[in-house]
């Protein structure tokens, strides 16, 4: 009974909903009547509940996009394929989300690191987006990795504001699609093995690989990090799954 209660004090309202591809799309929740979500690391996730009341069974986790802001707005980054999900495309501006977080230990802030390594596929850049926006934010001059796997280009999300991020960033942006179009000039297949060997930096080490997206991807990479000699405490994982 806790949780409900307590979201009853912490509702937001939907400020707007910005379609991010044909199949995902972000809310953009701003606080009512309180501070808001001011202090989480990135990387971590938040229960939500849509309604006009917070009490209920109806509720999910998703992963927070955004960094943290003063005003305590916040963002969900959500693709719409199971029951609940499918829902967020009819939610309207002006709408109560009610909120209850944050959680999970998702997240760099825990570890000392030389630099991060972060491996998304599909929606799973949702909390990697977080970790570079935040590291944005603080001035971060580590050098970093981020892999984005996909099938087709329109499911790379965030392109355009992860080159702005890499130019603000000590970052290498390697992208990969399963079913490229004619013309694509980038990297194809699945990230295994060879292309974490090829592309992988100097002082491994010393550096944290976060890893996000569907169960079979995640399980796949984890294997092939342990081929090249990544050891299992440098090596984090969110998986994803329908809701």
């Amino acid at each position: 009974m806790w949780r409900p209660l307590s979201a009853w004090q912490r509702p937001y309202v939907v400020k707007a909903v910005r379609r991010e591809s044909p199949t995902v799309s972000t809310l953009v929740l701003t606080p009512s009547g309180h501070r808001g979500m001011r202090r989480f690391r990135p990387g971590q996730f938040a229960w939500i509940r849509l309604g006009s009341r917070p009490l209920g069974f109806e509720e999910h986790p998703f992963t927070i996009a955004s960094a943290p802001r003063r005003s305590g707005a916040i963002e969900f980054t959500i693709k719409q394929l199971g029951d609940f999900s499918s829902g967020i495309a009819e939610v309207a501006v002006g709408d109560k989300v009610w909120v209850d977080g944050p959680h999970g230990a998702f997240s760099p802030d825990h570890h000392r690191s030389r630099g991060l390594v972060l491996i998304a596929g599909g929606v799973g850049i949702t909390p990697m987006i977080s970790v570079l926006r935040s590291l944005a934010q603080r001035g971060d001059q580590r050098e970093h990795l981020l892999f984005v796997s996909a099938r087709a280009l329109e499911e790379l999300l965030f392109r355009e504001e992860i080159t702005e991020l890499a130019d603000r960033l000590r970052l290498r942006v390697v992208e990969l699609l399963d079913q490229p179009h004619e013309g694509w000039t980038g990297a194809t297949g699945f990230l295994d093995a060879q292309v974490l060997a090829a592309t992988r930096p100097r002082q491994r080490e010393r550096l944290d690989f976060f890893i996000c997206g569907p169960p079979p991807m995640v399980n796949g990479v984890i294997a092939s990090l342990h081929s090249i000699g990544v050891a299992p405490h440098h090596i984090h994982t969110e998986k994803f799954d329908f809701v």
